[in-house]
């Protein structure tokens, strides 16, 4: 909006000077257009702004460039009009807060009027706000398992969705879910300024209460680099993405792909910073304590609900949830 305001400054100081008067940079109020007056040596514009709906736009600040002269606004009905301007080719510039200046080039002929339309198109709101889209799923079935050998932490978790051919093979939700898509909807997902994604259940199991969730670029499974979040434990669990982050951890991946090549594929659509993203779910392998020779988690149909909140213009509260009893 700074820049708004600067380009509109420029345009006043430019196109008003010699016609304010050196004591005062006021802008004049905005009179009616009357009728264009021209001879048989000049020309006369006749014209009207409007944004990209066509709706008129008032009080708009319209000049022709270089001839200092030639300033006015719009009326109420968006109309303006110059006489006597010199015939030969003119540039007309637009402006108004909240728009995107615009400039045309028309050729005015002796002794004629020109009609002249000026579309000035709004800039983006830089009001802060956010969105939350959220998916409900199932993980039907499926173990995880972490090889202990005295070295908590330290060695791979290796975990199956053991139902899950029916999900991504068969496409049936209704038995196993374990694989949520996100589509960002074409969004720039350079332009969050935080994102939060959280996720929610009542277990209903015999052998633990937890889940783990990856939240990663859609089409890179079981590729480290393509994963921006893991949590894992009982319910809710949440990721939280402030400006930093999604720098050096998404739009790093978005901007630049995965580093694998059963990835790379998957990953193409992922330029200009903008990015579809998924999610997975497996059992924890802390569900049942650690056991002699591993930590072992089985889960059996259990549902869950995600959320997945994006920030604009700022980062919003650090303590910010989408879960309506949090």
């Amino acid at each position: 909006m700074r820049k708004a305001l600067g380009l509109a400054t420029i345009f006043l100081t430019t196109m008003l000077a010699g016609c304010v008067g050196g004591e005062s940079t006021e802008v004049p109020p905005p009179a009616s257009a009357a009728p264009a007056v021209f001879d048989e040596g000049t020309g006369a514009i006749q014209g009207v702004v409007v944004d990209d709906s066509l709706a008129p736009i008032a009080n708009a600040l319209v000049g022709i460039h270089g001839l200092q002269e030639f300033a006015s606004s719009s009326d109420q009905g968006g109309a303006f009009s110059f006489s006597n301007v010199p015939p030969g080719t003119h540039t007309l510039l637009a402006q108004q807060i909240g728009f995107e200046a615009a400039a045309k080039q028309v050729e005015v002929p002796a002794g004629a009027v020109t009609t002249v339309e000026l579309v000035l198109s709004p800039l983006p709101s830089q009001t802060p706000y956010h969105q939350t889209v959220d998916q409900r799923g199932l993980f039907g079935c499926g173990s995880s398992w972490r090889p202990s050998l005295g070295v908590p932490g330290v060695l791979t978790v290796g975990g199956i969705a053991a139902c899950g051919a029916t999900n991504i093979v068969l496409n049936d939700t209704n038995h196993d879910n374990f694989l949520l898509l996100w589509e960002t909807n074409g969004n720039d997902t350079g332009s969050w300024d935080a994102a939060v994604f959280e996720m929610e259940w009542t277990s209903n199991q015999a052998l633990g209460n937890g889940l783990a969730v990856y939240w990663e670029v859609d089409g890179c499974s079981n590729n480290r680099t393509a994963r921006f979040a893991l949590e894992r434990g009982d319910s809710p669990l949440r990721a939280r993405l402030g400006d930093v982050e999604l720098e050096e951890r998404l739009l790093n991946i978005t901007t630049h792909g995965c580093d694998s090549d059963d990835c790379e594929e998957g990953c193409d659509f992922c330029n200009e910073e903008k990015c579809n993203l998924q999610s997975r779910v497996f059992s924890d392998p802390d569900t049942l304590g650690s056991a002699s020779a591993a930590d072992i988690g089985v889960t059996f149909q259990q549902t869950y609900h995600q959320h997945f909140t994006e920030f604009y213009h700022e980062e919003g509260p650090e303590d910010f949830t989408a879960l309506a009893d949090a």
